[in-house]
Formats: structure tokens, C-alpha cells, sequence
């Protein structure tokens, strides 16, 4: 994973968000998963593995690897969270990411990110948030 690792990272939700996903019921087919051995993470890429299709031993520092896709599709459709990515082409000062509010519960980020990557794995942290919070 070392060569293509910056590759990777912008497919695969990160290990530490993966397994804050499945803690929230995340158990959809992934063709990647993340097994955690002390003070290493590593990504393993299969045909498609699920968080339930490991036993309990099996379970410990393992978690499916969702893509980006697959979980913000899962809280659109889980969770009725709806949210967007875009450039700021005003002060061009990089990506900002934000979600239409159901009832004006959920603000819009302002912070701004330089990369596209850096405001997805933003809103993905928040879209946890929220839902942890609910």
C-alpha cells in the first residue's frame, strides 16, 4: 500500500472514520478493509467483505474500508443527510462543504480546505457527528 498509499487515501474513508462508521451500524459490502495490529493500520482489498461477515475474534481491529461514495451514500440513505462539496469560486480560497439543512438544523461549514479530499473528509467527520449527536 506504501507506493500507491496517496491513492488509496482518496478512495477509502480513513481506518479511524471507518470504525466510527461501523459503530453506527455501517454494514454494507465493501472491497476493502482495514485490520489494525498495535501501531499498524494496514488495507487489505478483497471481492467484498462486510463488518458481520467477521466473528467476534475476528472483529477486534477490523473494519470494512468504505469508499468515499459508498459512505455518504449510506447517510443519505440511512440518515436523510444531504450535503454537497464545491469550490468557493468567489474568494477562491479552496473547497467548502455543507449539507441542505432539514429544518435549519444542521449549518453549513464556512472553514475553507485547500484540497477537495481535505473538505471530503471533513464533511464526513461532521456527517458522523451529526449522527452520533442524534
Amino acid at each position: 500500500m506504501k507506493e500507491d498509499s496517496t491513492y488509496f487515501q482518496s478512495i477509502f474513508a480513513p481506518y479511524q472514520q471507518s470504525v466510527e462508521i461501523q459503530q453506527l451500524g455501517f454494514d454494507e459490502p465493501c472491497v476493502g478493509c482495514y485490520y489494525s495490529d498495535k501501531d499498524n493500520v494496514n488495507l487489505l482489498l478483497f471481492k467484498g467483505v462486510r463488518n458481520s461477515d467477521r466473528d467476534e475474534r475476528a472483529r477486534g481491529g477490523f473494519a470494512t474500508a468504505p469508499t468515499y461514495s459508498q459512505a455518504f451514500r449510506w447517510f443519505r440513505e440511512k440518515h436523510k443527510l444531504i450535503f454537497y462539496i464545491q469550490c468557493d469560486y468567489n474568494s477562491l480560497l479552496g473547497y467548502i462543504y455543507g449539507y441542505i439543512p432539514i429544518y435549519n438544523l444542521y449549518p453549513s461549514s464556512r472553514d475553507y480546505y485547500k484540497t477537495y479530499e481535505e473538505a471530503e473528509l471533513a464533511c464526513l467527520k461532521m456527517l458522523i457527528e451529526i449522527v452520533k449527536n442524534k
